[in-house]
């Protein structure tokens, strides 16, 4: 109908992201960059497409371009410190996401201010945990906790990953990260509290969240209790493999053994 349109290679690039065909949006949003090199929303669009893409490099070379002056910049950082979060380059990662949160906790807060004046008395019907930007920010805390995880600063991940419940208590990602916390200083019994938590909220990697309480019964010398949960994970292979990881030791060991036949 209308061949000239070339504006349609951005929308058909969103449309390509939106249902996951990655590579095939890099394409379009590529000509689009062509035709308009000076859309910084849609170099960033093209990055976030190379992220999901797992081309980490490339998103990388894109979102470092992003000017300081752009009303996205702070989605860019966010962006970028996944990559080198991705790409093991963690402190540069960490750096990247505090500006994220420096940059969004500025529109945040302006945001809540505007809004609130423009209710008056009915400020009290705000709902913001429906808010994209509470949604924003919630996600570039939970990262920052990840990369403070990966740089072994386990307390202060802890207070950001406590900090993330404040706003979104039924969290799972923090959660089961606080288990693994628990984990790695052997307080086993927490470590299942949280795992428990997340598994009552149907978190995403159940199977795993299973493996994992299962490696702390079995660290706890609770045999029974460890056979049980890896009875949870169902046939997963990847949930054996990591309980295995953990737990090398239990491949030999005949009561767990027997347990887990008897409970699978």
């Amino acid at each position: 109908i209308d061949p000239e349109n070339d504006r349609l290679h951005l929308w058909f690039g969103k449309v390509l992201a939106a249902t996951g065909n990655f590579k095939e949006a890099v394409k379009e949003l590529r000509m689009h960059g062509m035709l308009y090199p000076t859309d910084i929303k849609a170099k960033i669009e093209l990055a976030n497409c190379y992220l999901m893409a797992d081309d980490y490099k490339k998103a990388a070379s894109i979102l470092e371009t992003i000017p300081s002056t752009h009303s996205d910049f702070h989605n860019a950082q966010y962006s970028l410190a996944v990559c080198y979060n991705q790409s093991d380059r963690n402190k540069e990662a960490l750096s990247c996401v505090n500006e994220a949160i420096r940059r969004m906790e500025k529109d945040y807060y302006d945001t809540v201010i505007s809004d609130a004046v423009s209710l008056g008395s009915n400020i009290y019907k705000m709902d913001w945990d429906e808010s994209p930007c509470w949604q924003t920010r919630v996600d570039y805390y939970l990262l920052k906790a990840d990369i403070l995880v990966c740089l072994e600063e386990f307390n202060e991940a802890e207070s950001i990953y406590r900090f993330v419940l404040e706003m979104d208590k039924d969290n799972a990602d923090a959660i089961s990260a606080l288990g693994h916390i628990y984990m790695d200083r052997h307080d086993f019994r927490n470590a299942i509290n949280m795992y428990d938590e997340a598994i009552s909220i149907n978190a995403d990697n159940v199977e795993e969240i299973y493996a994992l309480k299962a490696v702390a019964y079995y660290k706890m010398r609770d045999i029974q209790s460890a056979a049980t949960s890896m009875r949870e994970t169902g046939e997963d292979f990847m949930a054996e493999s990591l309980f295995y990881e953990y737990c090398p030791e239990a491949k030999t060991d005949n009561d767990f053994q027997k347990f887990f036949e008897h409970e699978k």
